[in-house]
């Protein structure tokens, strides 16, 4: 074949199209092989999966065989063969379910006892000679160890398999112990009769002496041909069990694969060859996308280039491939720098490993926008927000944002939530977030179990409606209550509060509100004082002696209890009030003297009550003109006052007051000397201007000292003379200022003082004015014509005349200067317009007309050509002055060189543009209102940061609609303003979305006003700034949460560096330790002597160290310190760390445990005193109830041989009313051990049998009188697992029933008795109803009353209901109880299911 030929072949598009169908073909062909394969392996792993599963079934059956025959065989090798063989073998087979019967063989090989009986009679079988069971015992007896011996055919019906354990005595063969399981019991313990609904079959068989399969058990409907079949072989025992597989082999998904593959393999050929035959079509396609990409690149280019952030073009390998300026300032390199660099190199190491993954999520086409640390050149880390997205198949571009100041509020804000987590969550104090509403959002687990209510119960709920404490009491205006109720900011109070259980609690509260995004919050803070309630009761007691006290003060005494109503009055008071003492005692304050409460006193009287601080206050009573001085002390228990009357001294001091005031506000200098020159008085304006220091004693000085050291001379000689013989001197001194050492010009009079009886002078006075600023004034009017000289100067501000006559301008040297010529060069009109740019020259000539025609004068703007070639910008204002006749006799004007200001204006238009591209790409939106219409123009990044559609029309209505309506203001504030008002810009206004959440606009704007002073436009700008809104309010909120947790009451708080310096503490660990915060601050605690430990708490404390550094943390760390004063205290301290700002501190937490722990003490010892009172009480009832149920067991057991031996009638009725009378008897100290165990016992949890508990309390009262003419129905529900305490369940149970049997009705043809038992896991309800005699409706409260008995004709001890109740309480359930007289009872229980505690 020739070459061309060749070529012709590869352009060939069939060739192509076969090239691709053969591709492809083969591809899905192999995939469609992996998958067969693979289904084929998932099949095999099943069956293996289920064969492991069978096999920990059967084991366990079989385990639990032999469990239980090595169980009875320790019995019997121990004890022998127990009498009551069949409760041991009945309590065996409950805790092995899986064994069907046990039995007991002889030596010879007969079993002896069986159990249970029924179904299984075997009793007398000897196994040895039994072909069934020969093999199998033969088997034991030779391996001398357990053996398990089947399947095999049992003698007492169907099949199953037997274990064998030998029994020996001493050392001679003495029988088997043996457990028998049911092959049904097998098969449904291991769950292999799932006919139908299993993917899985099964085949048991036994394994004979000659290898050939016995089959016992197989599955219905099972296929073996072609099924997989793996053999499983038990451990002990010869048989084996086949697992089949019932899924059939189906070889349709790969045909299906292979199917699909041979028409995609046809699809692509097709299309390949479709392809080829438009190369044209394709070139052109090519070209066309080459010229728009280049044109997309150049606009990106400029987009980048603009961008106010960092902007990178990188490959999938993280090369940068271009940057724009931005991006290299912001990362601090040089360009080609940059573009040397991977991506990676510009993040962190832990950031740069994610990157892998970045690349691939972009190839996917997602969009990336993602928070990230990255690094400058220097080193310096910043946040940045980083958005990419995959441009090309190898181009991806990247937006940054830094983000720094937005991130270290965020962290911050993280940093002060932990701080508010630590204290807010500790264990020694309650504290609680409240709503507006007083209703509960959060509370500690502290506080939580102070009131034993879950946070659940009081979520959303107010104190009232939890009852926790006396409502009434709210409703007393002046109360506690009250003021608690309805006041947002409490700073201490003492409330008794009610627990769940009805538990007085006396709690000391402070509440602190707080606002978080526009919502009201109260953080509350509660401390348990009921020990220290008994103490102020005990200090109210000495009120009585304080009450002698107060009759002998010379001050008016009055005291008030809480509620106002006056407890004594001294006669003082009385005299000074005019009113009874005796008269007023017991009356209330507000009601005697109304107008009072209405006084400004009023709030000052219930503040201290309230704040529970001294107070002192002077009150003026208007209607008597007299002035009282008030000394308020208030208590838990009431408020003491003491008054006085100081009408008089008031008054003079409010003469001396408005003199001192009048002197004091005057801002001239003002003074008082004697009439030697001895200072008296200076106002404070006059230290003022003379900068005099705080120590400086007037006294000590003379007036001289006031003025400069040259001017005393002339003081002395001229000014004091003149005044004291003219009395006043007035003219100007120079003040010293002793800060500065300038001397203060001032406008000075001095004049002499006389006394107004003698006339005779007593002092000299002064008055001072500062001539600073008029001087200052005086010398910038004189500068000023300097300053006007030199602004023409330095502005470079030419100015010419023109001669009419001659032609010629006439110009100031700096014209000279701006055209570039010489100064000796005549400027006439043909020079000028030859400097004159080209296309400038007409519109010169045409200004210039029109100037002379229009008798105006005009400023125009031209360019010129200098000598250089550069071009200059002019700017020219021309005056023209005209004679009588309105002739130009004279043109003169100005030349201002603005050449420098054209450029800048060029620059505004470039920065103009730049900026447009910053407001598109930093998402800034700007409007424009022209206010002569109503439509609003918004940019589209207003519509977009707003959420609102850009088609929408926004009017004015429609933007104050988007404004949040409490931020209309600031924009009303704004339009209302007048030319030259200042209004604060930038405002934040909100905007609500229609989800309700908030967003933050910072918005600057300006009105444009016309020269009416009307406004005409409104424009400004605004930019989208939630998130850092958002992150602010997170920082302040946990600020303010923390400073309030850290500064309370209760707690003492420590914040410690790594080298255990105290850094920060609270007033309360100030108060615990007894020093002062000084002492603590920048100290550590144990070497600055302020506490101090003994040897084993010193060892605990560096224990504690070594676990907060391997853990993290130490809780509640009790210790026993010794102050500097020698104070014994016991503390509970505890300690975590905290991050503050990048820095590693700790946080310890101390509580004064001191009283808490001698109180505890005390009750430990009171404790152990009452358990050992209780355990002497219990052996004695169990000792005092076996001896006495000991003889009487004896004695029934004597009645029964004299019923049986035959008496005279009447003996045998003595005696059956004896039997009777111990059987109660019995009964009545059985029932009294199950009270005391009931009583002392612990709660012993584990899952219940509600069956097996009926079957065994029926079982129990078989011998009771007609109780097999009783019908029993039992109900059980019982699918969801219950827990509960075993032996106490089967006490209710066995009481119930009981009584049920006892209080039947003899007279009804079909008695009856219903057990209906539910679970649920939540609780169980159990239902015990009968038609018997029924309870009485007057009694029925009694019958849970200890010896209280329905009828006195039924045996018992009235104690079994009292018991039940007790039991119901101890497991926390209720019992409700409905009855009749003549139809029955009826007693629902319900009992909490305890599955989660299990």
């Amino acid at each position: 074949m020739s070459i061309p030929e060749k070529h012709l072949i590869l352009k060939n598009p069939i060739f192509y199209g076969f090239l691709s169908f053969l591709l492809v073909l083969v591809i899905t062909q192999f995939i469609a092989y992996q998958k067969y394969q693979l289904d084929q392996k998932t099949d095999q792993q099943e069956i293996e999966q289920r064969v492991s599963n069978l096999k920990v079934d059967l084991q366990n059956v079989l385990g639990q065989s032999f469990n239980a025959t090595q169980t009875l065989a320790f019995i019997v090798d121990q004890y022998g063969i127990p009498e009551n063989f069949d409760s041991v073998a009945h309590l065996l087979l409950n805790s092995n379910k899986a064994v069907d019967a046990l039995e007991l063989v002889n030596a010879k090989g007969i079993i002896t006892h069986v159990y249970p009986l029924k179904n299984n009679d075997v009793i007398g079988l000897n196994i040895l000679d039994d072909p069934d069971n020969k093999f199998g015992a033969i088997t034991t007896l030779e391996r001398k160890d357990y053996y398990t011996a089947g399947p095999i055919y049992l003698r007492q019906g169907g099949s199953g398999i037997i274990g064998r354990r030998p029994l020996y005595k001493n050392e001679a063969f003495n029988g088997f112990v043996a457990a028998v399981v049911r092959l049904s019991t097998v098969v449904n313990a291991v769950k292999l009769d799932s006919i139908g609904k299993s993917d899985f079959s099964y085949e048991l068989v036994k394994i004979n002496s000659d290898n050939s399969e016995e089959t016992f058990y197989v599955s219905k409907n099972i296929y073996k041909d072609g099924i997989t079949t793996l053999p499983l072989t038990t451990s002990q025992g010869e048989w084996k069990l086949y697992v089949y597989s019932n899924k059939t082999e189906s070889y349709a998904t790969a045909i299906l694969f292979s199917i699909l593959g041979f028409l995609l393999a046809s699809v692509c050929g097709l299309l390949s060859w479709f392809l080829m035959r438009q190369p044209s079509k394709l070139n052109r396609l090519v070209d066309e996308k080459t010229a728009m990409l280049k044109e997309s690149q150049e606009r990106y280019k400029m987009l980048i280039e603009e961008a106010s952030d960092g902007i990178f073009l990188s490959d999938f390998k993280g090369n940068v491939l271009d940057a724009n300026p931005f991006a290299i300032q912001m990362f601090e390199y040089s360009k080609q720098e940059l573009l040397n660099k991977n991506l990676a190199d510009l993040t962190l190491k832990d950031e740069s490993l994610k990157l892998p993954r970045t690349y691939k999520r972009i190839l996917e086409g997602k969009t990336l926008r993602t928070e990230s640390k990255l690094l400058k050149k220097d080193g310096t880390v910043f946040y940045a927000e980083v958005s990419a997205k995959k441009l090309s198949n190898s181009t991806i571009l990247s937006i940054v944002r830094d983000i720094s100041q937005r991130k270290q509020l965020e962290l911050i804000a993280q940093e002060n939530l932990v701080k508010f987590s630590k204290a807010y969550n500790n264990q020694f104090v309650g504290m609680v977030i409240k709503d507006q509403h007083k209703k509960f959002v959060d509370a500690n687990s502290y506080f939580l179990n102070l009131i034993e209510y879950t946070l659940e119960e009081i979520k959303g709920k107010t104190i009232q409606e939890l009852n926790l404490f006396d409502i009434e009491k709210t409703e007393q205006v002046n109360s506690e209550y009250n003021a608690f109720i309805n006041t947002d900011r409490i700073n201490k109070i003492e409330l008794d509060f009610k627990s769940k259980s009805g538990k007085t609690l006396h709690l000391i509260t402070s509440v602190e509100p707080y606002e978080y995004l526009g919502e009201k919050f109260s953080l509350c803070i509660y401390i348990d004082q009921t020990d220290s309630k008994n103490a102020n009761l005990a200090i109210a007691a000495s009120e009585k002696r304080y009450k002698q006290f107060t009759e002998r003060i010379s001050d008016a005494y009055v005291s008030f209890d809480a509620n106002w109503n006056f407890m004594d009055i001294n006669a003082k008071a009385a005299k000074v009030v005019g009113m009874d003492a005796k008269e007023m005692i017991g009356k209330n304050l507000w009601e005697e003297f109304p107008t009072f409460k209405n006084s400004e006193a009023y709030a000052i009287f219930i503040g201290a009550m309230t704040r529970q601080v001294y107070t002192h206050f002077e009150q003026y009573h208007e209607n008597v003109d007299r002035w009282v001085e008030n000394h308020l002390y208030p208590s838990s228990n009431g408020l003491s006052v003491f008054f006085r009357d100081i009408t008089h001294r008031k008054k003079a001091d409010e003469e001396k007051q408005r003199l001192i005031s009048v002197i004091e506000n005057s801002p001239g200098f003002i003074g008082l000397a004697t009439l030697d020159g001895k200072p008296l008085f200076l106002n404070d304006a006059g230290k003022k201007l003379m900068n005099l220091p705080k120590d400086n004693d007037l006294k000590n000085g003379t007036i001289y000292d006031f003025f400069q050291d040259d001017y005393k001379n002339i003081i002395e000689n001229e000014h004091l003379p003149t005044i004291k013989e003219k009395g006043i001197w007035t003219g100007e001194v120079p003040l010293k200022n002793f800060k500065t050492k300038i001397p203060t010009p001032l406008e000075f009079s001095g004049f002499l003082i006389k006394d107004e009886k003698t006339n005779k002078p007593i002092a000299m006075g002064a008055i001072g004015f500062d001539l600073t600023e008029r001087k200052k004034t005086q010398k910038e009017i004189l500068a000023l014509q300097s300053k006007m000289d030199a602004a023409i100067r330095i502005g470079k501000i030419g100015y010419w005349d023109f001669d009419m006559e001659s032609e010629v301008f006439i110009c100031s040297p700096l014209m000279y200067d701006i055209y570039d010529l010489e100064q000796d060069a005549v400027i006439d009109i043909p020079l000028l317009e030859s400097l004159i740019h080209p296309d400038d020259l007409d519109m010169h000539r045409k200004n210039v007309r029109q100037i002379l025609k229009e008798k105006t004068t005009h400023a125009f703007t031209y360019r010129i050509i200098i000598k250089d070639g550069s071009i200059k910008h002019l700017m020219v204002e021309i005056e023209v002055e005209r004679d009588a006749n309105n002739r130009a006799i004279n043109i003169r004007g100005t030349i201002l060189d603005i050449t420098k200001q054209k450029e800048a204006d060029f620059e505004i238009l470039k920065l103009q543009n730049r900026m447009n591209a910053a407001i598109r790409i930093g998402n800034i939106g700007y409007w424009h209102w022209d206010m002569s219409g109503d439509i609003v123009e918004w940019s589209n990044e207003m519509y977009a940061i707003h959420e609102i559609d850009p088609s929408t029309k926004m009017t004015v209505d429609l933007v104050r609609k988007t404004i949040y309506h409490e931020d209309l203001h600031l924009m009303d504030n704004i339009l209302s303003s007048k030319p030259g008002d200042k209004h604060h810009s930038p405002n934040i206004y909100r905007s609500k979305l229609k989800n309700n959440t908030f967003k933050y606009f910072l918005a600057s704007s300006e009105v444009v006003f016309d020269d009416s002073g009307n406004p005409i436009i409104y424009r400004g700008t605004a930019m989208d700034i939630t998130k850092n809104v958002l992150a602010e309010e997170a920082l302040k909120e946990s600020q303010e949460k923390f400073a309030k947790a850290f500064e309370n009451k209760f707690i003492g708080m420590l914040i410690l560096d790594e080298e255990e310096i105290v850094i920060e503490a609270n007033a309360t660990v100030c108060n615990i330790l007894n020093v002062s915060k000084e002492d603590l601050i920048n100290k550590k605690i144990m070497d600055s002597g302020i506490v101090f430990l003994n040897e084993h708490y010193t060892k605990k404390r560096n224990n504690t160290i070594i676990q907060l550094q391997e853990k993290g943390k130490v809780s509640n760390e009790e210790f026993k310190i010794t102050l500097k004063n020698g104070q014994e205290k016991t503390v509970l301290v505890s300690k975590e760390y905290l991050k503050i700002k990048d820095q590693t501190r700790v946080l310890v937490t101390i509580n004064d445990d001191t009283k808490r722990k001698e109180t505890a003490e005390i009750l430990a010892s009171q404790f152990n005193e009452l358990q050992k009172t209780n355990s002497e009480l219990d052996s004695f009832v169990y000792s005092a109830s076996h001896e006495l149920r000991a003889p009487l067991s004896s004695v029934l057991g004597l009645i029964q041989l004299i019923k049986m031996e035959g008496v005279d009638p009447k003996l045998y009725q003595h005696i059956d009313m004896m039997e009777v009378s111990i059987e109660r008897l019995d009964s009545f100290i059985k029932d009294i051990i199950e009270y005391s165990r009931n009583k002392h016992k612990n709660i012993e949890l584990e899952p219940i049998n509600f069956s097996t508990l009926i079957e065994q309390s029926i079982e129990s009262f078989w011998y009771l009188e007609n109780t097999k003419k009783i019908k029993i129905d039992i109900d059980i529900h019982d699918k969801v697992q219950f827990v509960s305490d075993s032996k106490r369940v089967s006490v209710l149970l066995n009481n119930f029933i009981s009584n049920a049997i006892k209080y039947h009705d003899l007279n009804k043809e079909s008695p009856f008795i219903k057990i209906h038992v539910k679970t649920s896991e939540k609780e169980a309800t159990l239902v015990i109803k009968d038609n018997g005699v029924g309870i009485e409706d007057v009694v029925i409260n009694r019958i849970f009353e200890m010896f209280y008995r329905v009828s006195s004709k039924v045996m018992g001890s009235g104690i079994g209901l009292f018991i039940v109740k007790e039991v119901i309480t101890k497991l926390k359930g209720t019992l409700d109880v409905t009855s009749k007289i003549g139809e029955g009872s009826t007693f629902t229980i319900t009992i909490p299911n305890e599955s989660g505690k299990l």
